[in-house]
């Protein structure tokens, strides 16, 4: 019997978009704030219940569970790969 291991990652996001409501600048100084306040040890599912444009993974502390190589856009596949764990 042959097993085959498959990469996966654990993935959650606080998703900050710019829209007709919201300017690039406002969007990238919310997402500067929060990076300062996880830094300060805010709560990571507390932050994206409150300010992710996600309402699906937002309301679930930005939690997008188990994803493959290639699920997501390459952008987002690249930033998760080059974050640090945790």
């Amino acid at each position: 019997e042959q097993q085959q291991m498959i990469q996966q990652h654990r993935v959650r996001h606080i998703l900050v978009r710019p829209s007709e409501a919201t300017t690039d600048s406002q969007a990238e100084t919310v997402i500067r704030d929060l990076y300062q306040q996880l830094q300060n040890g805010a709560s990571f599912s507390a932050l994206a219940r409150e300010y992710s444009d996600d309402p699906v993974s937002g309301s679930d502390g930005g939690n997008l569970g188990w994803v493959s190589p290639g699920q997501m856009v390459p952008a987002f596949e690249q930033a998760m790969l080059d974050a640090d764990i945790g």
